[in-house]
């Protein structure tokens, strides 16, 4: 019996995941009591801890005995049953592998990655925590140049599992055409999500994803080339208090930082910042939408520049509460470009949609016989119907309470700042925007259903109650867009 015992041992060994440097067989911390501020042990699983270099017997089961990158690398992707465990991350460069190409892939359940402790921390204390000042960077700079290009890698394929990263910063990805054009579909230089739609999802809170590029034609592989942050082709990414600052697709692909590609994918956004993102191409210099669903609350997006449209898509939208402003150095006029037909509708509510042009549109409606819908409380710089004035044969008729004219205002590098006093006459309640919320529910054919629900379960009503900010709003008097002044 013991032999046989010893066998097995052995064999389970010789059984390693692909690293990119060297394997730790892991195995579960120890269950044991500490004094400390573990928020979120869960079930008596213990945390993982991690730092740069490692420290101690490199086991993870605390900062004296951290694991190292490598070893983290190998605990997200390995056997390893991480459903119930989060994995502490001190601030640092994690450079995901050492050679240039595709980036790992997770096919698990992976509970939390939080990023953002100092690297002084010692013992299981959790309480020097910013990820502000301890930036934790998850990265595909393989040549070490503190830039995205040729040598570096993508970052990370999700192919099924619930996924959640917290206070990571994810920089530097990158592919070119050539390494796309191998990748059977892994275009996203970030992270890129293809699996089942109910079992697979990646949630970033409080995360970063800076300076990803993607260099690869529209035409490679089945056309899914963009989104160099982050690219669904199936399944779920959900982001809150999370930023899109400086990605490019610089070939021709669409979407300059997200793209969703296929019915079978879809987007919530929460006090999320778009801004300095790039496109080549054309279609959504921050966010486009082939196909699938988008849902978005209390988000910026200022100073991206593309060409038709920065969000644009033909799948199902709901907006509200965020501010859409197009750069002045965009090749087209409008900021929002939308192509709903019946089923994969468009509804938004409590939005400012600007350019910085004087003579651009806030919304350009694409597609003949259009299902967009306002519920109220937007401003918008004009409307135009199709790309040449020739499509949109309904026509499309905006809420009572929207307000139709350019308004100008002040970008401070996270919110778009501007006095409604002369613009708005009338205001949404909160009352009315949660039942736009929750009446969401579009019938497309897809896998999504009572979509409306779920992103008001996911944002909560006190979600709907603040601004990008976090600051209060006037629940019977909401002003529009990401910023409230909290009106009188």
């Amino acid at each position: 019996m013991k032999n046989i015992i010893k066998i097995f041992a052995l064999a389970m060994l010789m059984i390693l995941p692909e690293a990119c440097q060297k394997y730790y067989p892991m195995v579960a911390p120890p269950i044991k009591e500490v004094e400390d501020d573990l928020d979120e042990e869960i079930g008596g699983s213990m945390p993982f801890y991690v730092t740069v270099h490692g420290a101690g017997t490199m086991d993870g089961t605390s900062w004296d005995n951290a694991m190292d990158a490598t070893g983290l690398f190998d605990l997200l992707t390995n056997y390893q049953n991480l459903s119930r465990q989060p994995i502490y991350v001190a601030e640092g460069k994690y450079v995901v592998s050492n050679k240039a190409g595709e980036g790992l892939t997770i096919t698990k359940d992976i509970y939390n990655v939080k990023g953002g402790f100092s690297a002084s921390s010692s013992g299981n204390s959790t309480t020097d925590w910013n990820p502000a000042k301890y930036v934790t960077i998850i990265s595909g700079d393989v040549n070490g140049n503190n830039r995205a290009d040729d040598g570096d890698c993508g970052i990370f394929k999700v192919t099924s599992g619930n996924i959640q990263f917290e206070g990571v910063s994810f920089r530097h990805g990158y592919l070119n055409q050539e390494t796309s054009a191998t990748l059977a579909g892994q275009i996203g230089a970030g992270i890129y999500i293809n699996g089942l739609p109910l079992s697979t999802s990646v949630t970033t809170i409080n995360c970063e994803f800076r300076d990803n590029i993607t260099g690869a034609d529209n035409n490679v592989s089945s056309s899914v080339a963009g989104g160099p942050a982050v690219l669904v082709q199936s399944g779920n990414y959900r982001a809150k208090n999370t930023k899109f600052i400086n990605n490019a697709e610089t070939k021709g692909g669409r979407g300059g930082a997200v793209r969703f590609n296929s019915d079978e994918a879809c987007g919530f956004f929460d006090k999320c910042l778009f801004t300095g993102n790039k496109l080549a191409g054309k279609f959504g210099s921050a966010i486009q939408l082939s196909g699938g669903h988008l849902c978005i609350n209390n988000s910026t997006f200022v100073d991206n520049v593309g060409e038709c449209g920065v969000v644009n898509g033909g799948g199902a939208f709901f907006i509200s509460n965020s501010t859409i402003v197009l750069d002045s150095n965009d090749r087209t006029d409008f900021a929002l470009r939308v192509e709903s037909k019946a089923g994969k509708c468009t509804r938004f509510v409590n939005n400012v949609f600007m350019t910085e042009k004087s003579t651009g549109y806030g919304i350009n409606i694409n597609v003949d016989a259009p299902d967009v819908t306002s519920f109220g409380g937007n401003i918008y710089q004009a409307i135009r119907y199709g790309d040449n004035n020739n499509k949109a044969t309904t026509i499309y008729t905006p809420a009572a309470t929207d307000a139709i004219k350019p308004v100008s205002g002040t970008f401070d590098g996270e919110c778009w700042m501007y006095n409604p006093a002369g613009i708005m006459t009338n205001y949404v309640t909160l009352a009315t925007l949660l039942d736009a919320v929750k009446g969401f529910n579009p019938t497309m054919s897809s896998s999504y259903t009572n979509l409306g629900v779920k992103f008001y379960e996911w944002v909560t009503e006190a979600g709907f109650k603040v601004d990008y900010r976090g600051q209060a709003r006037n629940v019977e008097k909401l002003q529009p867009g990401s910023y409230d002044s909290n009106l009188n």
